[in-house]
């Protein structure tokens, strides 16, 4: 037996028409929800001093992706290569992860900066 239309919808046709998210800024939500979390963890002390910059590159790592997703396919790729340096630094080079993590990430701002920049020439 098939049902009739009732005015419901299925959710395969809330996702093609891009409804069901309401505002495109809700797709942000996850990661200010990210950011929320962090900040939390490092207020009440919860992370160590010697992991604080591989959790902050991992948050600039999402906060990439994330705008990858809206803005453009040059910011996800740079999210991808952060999340792997930051990744390799936590695993092998723990030590060195606060200076070269801090430097990669200023010089992935400056690089979002300027793609940003020339995007909108």
């Amino acid at each position: 037996m098939r049902k009739g239309n009732r005015g419901e919808t299925s959710s395969s046709e809330r996702l093609s028409d891009g409804s069901s998210w309401g505002h495109p800024a809700l797709l942000l939500l996850p990661g200010v929800l990210l950011i929320a979390a962090i900040a939390l963890l490092e207020a009440v002390g919860a992370v160590n001093p010697l992991f604080a910059p591989i959790l902050r590159s991992f948050l600039l790592a999402v906060g990439f992706v994330q705008f990858g997703l809206i803005l453009g396919r040059s910011l996800l790729y740079l999210g991808f290569w952060l999340f792997a340096l930051t990744a390799v630094m936590g695993i092998w080079y723990l030590g060195y992860s606060g200076i070269v993590l801090e430097g990669m990430g200023g010089f992935s701002l400056l690089a979002a900066g300027y793609m940003l920049h020339s995007w909108a020439k």
